[in-house]
């Protein structure tokens, strides 16, 4: 049996003899996506390139999937739950099963997920003509490229989710022209309400003074 202790901390993937009672909780516990991998040996994603490439690839499929589940043609094709992906591999990013490492070191897993990937990818960027609606357009520099957060050369503001070409945004000085426009708006909200304030509060002192006056 392949023993997860030593996988994570060695990548040791070399099966060992176990007690049969060991060897009935392993096999229980082989599918399971109960290791928080990037805690328990955060080395690992520098040792093992390709447990890098399938977190990016994990994280952006996370994204893909905020557009898939509001897609009434990805729902009618079961995307994205029934393109042959393990389901937690979408839910998040972090945790792991032996059998996904084990995988993964076959080249089993990376070939999975990429085809995955894909799937998802094209159907949101090619195929889709509501998903495709839902893409971005920079505003910094009005091209219209239709661009995603999950690009490498678009970046999201945290602030208000507006998504950007990163070069851009570096030559704006991170600075979101949506922020600065919503920033704008609320201050002369904020203004118009002062005033509105201040003209309903100036009324009642002069129908006081005339109700003194009388």
């Amino acid at each position: 049996m392949v023993i997860p202790a030593r996988v994570i901390r060695n990548w040791d993937m070399e099966p060992r003899f176990v007690s049969r009672a060991a060897a009935q909780l392993l096999t229980l516990l082989e599918e399971r996506s109960v290791l928080l991998l990037e805690e328990l040996n955060p080395k690992l994603f520098t040792l093992v390139p390709d447990l890098s490439v399938v977190k990016r690839m994990r994280e952006e499929m996370q994204m893909m999937k905020h557009y898939l589940v509001l897609c009434p043609e990805a729902n009618k094709q079961g995307l994205p739950w029934k393109i042959g992906i393990r389901t937690h591999m979408i839910e998040n990013s972090g945790n792991y099963s032996i059998k996904d490492l084990v995988d993964l070191n076959n080249g089993v897993l990376l070939e999975e997920i990429r085809t995955v990937y894909d799937t998802m990818h094209t159907h949101i960027t090619e195929q889709c003509e509501l998903c495709k609606a839902r893409g971005h357009l920079c505003e910094l520099c009005g091209n219209d490229e239709i661009i995603y957060p999950w690009n490498a050369s678009s970046i999201t503001c945290r602030q208000c989710s507006a998504v950007h070409h990163r070069a851009c945004w570096s030559k704006q000085n991170h600075c979101c022209s949506r922020c600065t426009r919503l920033q704008k708006r609320r201050a002369l909200q904020d203004k118009q309400t002062l005033d509105t304030d201040d003209i309903t509060e100036n009324g009642s002192n002069a129908n006081e003074s005339l109700s003194d006056a009388t």
